[in-house]
């Protein structure tokens, strides 16, 4: 259901109904290596693999809205110069 020109970013958990948040950031990235990945997940795992991010739980929501705020600048940033 990823459509790269619909989301500009995946925020998920690592545990997912047939496979990890690991699993899906990897899916992600083979259909849009641009399009940042979060994993706002109360374990916290050894490898990141393809996650631009790791926020663990507990925390404030504040944490992931900046993380998320970062991410899409740092995107959109990285578009314009490619298109100049």
């Amino acid at each position: 259901m990823f459509d790269p020109h619909l989301h500009d970013l995946i925020i998920t958990d690592y545990s997912l109904p047939g496979m990890n948040g690991h699993e899906l950031a990897h899916i992600i990235k083979l259909r849009s290596l641009l399009t940042p990945v979060i994993m706002y997940s109360g374990l916290s795992p050894q490898n990141l693999g393809c996650l631009d991010k790791l926020i663990v739980k507990p925390t404030h929501l504040i944490f992931l809205q900046e993380a998320a705020d970062a991410l899409i600048a740092a995107r959109l940033s990285l578009n314009e110069n490619r298109l100049a």
